[in-house]
């Protein structure tokens, strides 16, 4: 298995684009799968610069319904016309950032959501879908242990209003071949350790590796590292699985959490590769 990071904050090559967004692809025995698309365009370059043909990609995840992972889905579809893409059922709708120092929310759910929703390719996807033995998504996670305090300004609209965001629009990818399990996590909004434990609950062990943002720094940089990120690192090393962290988990918490955790956590940055 290989597990290319196409876009992400930052870059551990010259000729890529970085963006506050993530792009990955992972490549199985089967599949070949974008997970997610980043906020725009840029992914399709450094997917070009990489000598990925997205082309190629036989089936599209998004994580969860935000702007980073998802204003690119459209830019995809100009490129790739076969692939279906497999979204959480809630992934379409209003999403906001309501930050105490700016005057209102700001909308940060995925461009032309209404229109994208619509189309043929897209499955909507609701708890557990088994794909085939190497992919299986998942969601409904209510696990509350080390929730970074960052999500407290996402909000989402429920009769009318913006309340705290549920996160019902994340969703989850588990991977395996061979003998090996594999994680991937977006942002992990409904935190990692939670999604770690369902991963447990549903495949009885935990991934060999994961990947994912942690979610310990919001945009316009608000951290959550103070409070959540040193008992996570504690937490995190009591599984034995190799950690690759990157997007919304913030420079700063990471080398906290490299500090703790050594060699079971590695940033994962645009243009590296992990094989499996």
């Amino acid at each position: 298995m290989k597990i290319t990071c196409i876009l992400e904050n930052n870059a551990c090559m010259e000729g890529l684009h970085c963006r506050h967004g993530l792009s990955l692809l992972a490549e199985t025995a089967k599949h070949k799968i974008l997970s997610d698309f980043g906020p725009d365009e840029s992914f399709v370059e450094n997917a070009a610069a990489l000598g990925i043909d997205l082309a190629g990609a036989d089936m599209a995840v998004l994580s969860h319904g935000h702007h980073d992972h998802g204003d690119g889905i459209a830019a995809f579809f100009a490129v790739n016309e076969k692939a279906p893409l497999y979204a959480a059922e809630s992934a379409f709708e209003p999403h906001f950032a309501h930050h105490p120092s700016k005057d209102g929310p700001e909308y940060i759910g995925v461009a032309g959501a209404e229109d994208i929703e619509k189309m043929e390719r897209v499955n909507k996807v609701s708890g557990t879908l088994k794909i085939d033995d190497e992919v299986v998504l998942f969601s409904e996670i209510s696990g509350k242990e080390l929730v970074s305090e960052t999500n407290g300004v996402l909000k989402e609209m429920k009769d009318g209003a913006l309340v705290t965001d549920s996160f019902r629009h994340e969703q989850n990818m588990a991977l395996f071949e061979g003998d090996k399990a594999v994680l991937i996590a977006g942002c992990a909004h409904a935190g990692i350790v939670n999604i770690m434990e369902r991963f447990i609950e549903l495949f009885g062990k935990a991934p060999d590796v994961a990947v994912s943002g942690f979610h310990l720094t919001a945009p316009g940089g608000a951290a959550g590292y103070s409070k959540v990120t040193q008992a996570l690192g504690e937490r995190l090393k009591t599984y034995g699985t190799k950690f690759y962290t990157c997007h919304c988990t913030g420079e700063a918490a990471y080398d906290v959490l490299k500090d703790i955790m050594g060699s079971r956590l590695e940033y994962f940055s645009g243009g590296t590769v992990i094989e499996i």
